[in-house]
């Protein structure tokens, strides 16, 4: 059935047409057209010409509206998702020119040249946009204590979605951590109305000045303009600035060399508040649980070929032996996400929380992740909640390529890029290389003959076993099983960042091709 408003775009889509057919020359024709199909998921890719026509108007005749910047914006990420990573970074490059007042342009140039490999003009360019914005930040009137005012962002994404919310706090909190800034004052802009996670941020509170009153929220804004910090980007030990993706592994290394514990920690009453409510679901007082996370299409409509997210998901059934793994240790799995998830089977000492009304709340989804013997799963969400309260992280399906957990309690296994010519998969070092690395665009895949291969149920059902030994104290390393994770975590980190997780030795021995010299 179609909805209301699925009728009144579908009315404006052909508004649109027949206004471009009239002339099919008129900039603003083409504007319109362009930024409406790139607004619509599955007709973005149509948006391309429309867009490229728009922009001839910039490029030729030094054109510039209020449309510019969103044109030069819609118009790079669609070549991004085409996989025309070089292009992309000529368009943002005209983009800084053209709109230097648009200070996202810039780290969308760094992000593109990083794509690139070329690291160091990154870092360069990530460090110049972080520099001015803090010169016009510091330009403001100082706070009652002196300090400078700086917000938190982008606040939407950190308020809206679960996993920003905590791997970006969690890390800015690290950073600052490990190198503070003394007369800086950092603020969380949380309306109330856009929280998804109220416990949460409840629990960042003890870090973190939060304000969630809309007038205030708006005093602050009018007194402090241009104060934005952006929480993509860290500065890593070495001096280098770096996507948070990558850099997360380089704060942790630092951070757990110092001795320091978890940011968050769950508070006594919120332990027995959640334990209470596991019995009264049949788990008893002293039973340990997993939690188990396996990102799907449903929650954000991924279903378009070139849908960027579309091969961070797995299937729940390659995951059905890793759950008898555990049930059969003694342990319970709870399965965490929401309704649009693929029902688990009826199994014993299972809790499909995802799919369950009854149990589900805020505060139980933090008390799951926060008070599991680990969490394991799908790179996603959930998996940046665990490190704040120092939940070890056992990845499987880890995708895009070179990023893994940050902590040297995690464990690791990541999917495969195999040839469609050969059949082969390829080697570690060829899958992290520029600009493989941290690529998600199922278009760039294609092009260039790849197919992305998911863990197999032995791979993750292995990883399971091998990463309860590991809690539980029963595995002793060689020093060839020490000298083979070495080998291959530096193979798998082009950037040097100092990755401390383990890879599941079941896997390596699966795949000797990984260690191979291409």
């Amino acid at each position: 059935m179609t909805s209301t408003a699925d009728s009144e775009k579908n009315r404006i889509y052909q508004t649109l047409l027949e206004e471009h057919a009239r002339d099919p020359q008129s900039y603003d024709a083409n504007v319109r057209l362009g930024l409406f199909l790139s607004g619509r998921k599955k007709l973005q890719m149509d948006a391309l010409p429309y867009l490229a026509h728009a922009l001839a108007h910039t490029f030729n005749h030094g054109h510039k509206d209020n449309n510019t910047a969103a044109v030069l914006d819609c118009f790079a990420n669609l070549r991004l998702l085409r996989g025309e990573f070089e292009e992309a970074a000529g368009v943002y490059q005209t983009a800084c020119k053209a709109c230097p007042e648009v200070s996202d342009f810039s780290y969308r140039l760094g992000d593109a040249l990083f794509r690139l490999g070329r690291l160091d003009e990154a870092s360069a360019t990530y460090q110049q946009v972080i520099a001015a914005q803090t010169e016009k930040a510091r330009a403001n009137p100082r706070n009652e204590d002196g300090k400078v005012v700086r917000f938190l962002g982008p606040s939407k994404v950190i308020m809206r979605y679960f996993g920003e919310m905590a791997g970006r706090l969690d890390y800015f909190i690290k950073t600052r951590r490990l190198n503070p800034v003394d007369d800086e004052e950092t603020i969380l802009l949380a309306p109330t109305d856009e929280v998804v996670n109220p416990c949460l941020v409840d629990y960042f509170s003890e870090h973190l000045r939060i304000v969630s009153n809309a007038d205030e929220i708006d005093d602050l804004l009018a007194r402090y303009p241009n104060a934005w910090f952006d929480t993509n980007y860290l500065t890593i030990p070495d001096g280098r600035t770096l996507h948070r993706n990558i850099a997360l592994s380089a704060v942790q290394a630092e951070w757990e060399r110092r001795g320091l514990d978890a940011v968050l920690k769950l508070k006594p009453d919120h332990i027995a508040r959640g334990r209470k409510r596991l019995a009264e679901a049949g788990v008893a007082e002293d039973a340990w649980f997993a939690c188990l996370h396996v990102r799907e299409t449903g929650y954000f409509d991924e279903e378009t070929s070139w849908s960027r997210n579309r091969y961070r998901n797995g299937r729940i059934e390659d995951y059905i032996p890793a759950i008898e793994a555990i049930t059969a240790a003694g342990g319970w799995v709870i399965r965490i996400g929401d309704a649009s998830m693929t029902p688990l089977p009826p199994m014993e000492r299972v809790i499909d929380y995802a799919n369950s009304d009854d149990l589900k709340s805020d505060w139980m989804d933090i008390f799951l992740i926060g008070g599991g013997r680990f969490l394991f799963g799908s790179a996603s969400g959930p998996q940046g909640v665990a490190p704040a309260f120092g939940v070890p992280v056992l990845g499987t399906n880890y995708f895009p390529m070179g990023t893994v957990p940050p902590s040297r309690h995690d464990m690791a296994i990541h999917k495969l890029l195999r040839s469609k010519q050969n059949g082969r998969i390829i080697d570690i070092a060829s899958t992290v290389h520029a600009p493989r690395l941290l690529t998600m665009e199922p278009l760039y895949f294609e092009n260039e003959g790849l197919e992305v291969v998911d863990n197999t149920a032995d791979e993750i059902r292995e990883a399971v076993i091998e990463m309860l030994a590991r809690l539980d104290g029963h595995i002793t390393d060689t020093p060839e099983d020490s000298e083979r994770q070495r080998d291959y975590l530096k193979r798998l980190d082009p950037c040097e960042v100092d990755l401390t997780v383990r890879i599941s030795r079941f896997f390596l021995d699966s795949h000797p091709e990984l260690f191979e010299d291409s």
